[in-house]
């Protein structure tokens, strides 16, 4: 636990700032990817349901 504590409290290198920029891009990948499908899902399930209203109304 000591080791750690001391090894978080060395300066940050360049390898160090590479690596959290990674991280930050992998997290930023992942809430584009989340919110991309999340729009894809409801914009898929608003055609569905405004698809279903539209054939009731007017039949095709």
């Amino acid at each position: 636990m000591d080791f750690r504590i001391r090894e978080s409290r060395k300066p940050q290198g360049r390898r160090t700032l590479v690596r959290e920029r990674e991280e930050y891009c992998a997290d930023a990948r992942s809430r584009l990817n989340t919110a991309y499908m999340t729009c894809a899902y409801l914009g898929g399930s608003t055609g569905s349901w405004l698809g279903i209203r539209v054939w009731g109304q007017a039949g095709w």
